[in-house]
């Protein structure tokens, strides 16, 4: 299954072959178109849920929400230019492979992660805006799931993109997350520290 503006969407369920698919095909074109759909769906969603699931009395015009929808466009554009680089630059430098370094592939990476990124920031926007609206177990148990579900995808583009196996994948994702709320467990203390000694 593989489509030219759905596979955001349909990453869900077919994520091999449609990571496997573009790392092979080496397009950025289907990926930013991709990223446009993303971009029309989510804010689309986003506006919704914020004029009628929060506190907020939004009021926008038709001009407006296109340019709402051309600034999320870009700005998916931008995070996953800058999560693809990143990634792949501390792959390639710091993972080896019997005794071989990871050969470096941001375009493999970009075009994977343009299908990946849009979910996980959608999934913070919702964290975000509705939390304090939909603050019982079933929202926080959701939002558990779909964060699992997107590092399984993680996961599997590792594996994609730098020609792994599924098991390492996993284990390099487990480590990022531990790394990532270590480092959020002490930036939050430090700022609780730096707080109490004003």
């Amino acid at each position: 299954m593989d489509s030219k503006f759905f596979n955001g969407i349909l990453v869900l369920l077919f994520p091999d072959r449609i990571f496997k698919r573009a790392v092979k095909d080496e397009d950025a074109f289907k990926p930013l178109n991709s990223l446009l759909f993303s971009a029309v769906l989510f804010s689309s969603l986003g506006i919704y849920l914020l004029k009628n699931f929060t506190y907020f009395k939004l009021k926008i015009s038709v001009l407006q929400v296109f340019l709402v929808i051309l600034s999320v466009f870009f700005v998916f554009i931008l995070v996953t230019s800058a999560v693809s680089g990143l990634l792949n630059w501390v792959y390639s430098m710091t993972l080896r492979i019997k005794s071989k370094k990871i050969t470096s592939d941001f375009l493999g990476s970009f075009c994977t992660h343009a299908y990946t990124v849009p979910l996980w920031l959608f999934l913070i926007f919702l964290h975000i805006v509705l939390y304090t609206t939909w603050d019982n177990i079933f929202f926080i148990a959701l939002s558990v799931a779909a964060m699992i579900r997107l590092l399984d995808l993680e996961a599997r583009l590792v594996k994609a993109v730098y020609k792994m196996r599924l098991m390492q994948g996993y284990m390099l994702v487990f480590l990022q997350t531990l790394l990532f709320f270590l480092g959020s467990f002490i930036g939050y203390v430090f700022s609780r520290l730096i707080a109490g000694y004003r």
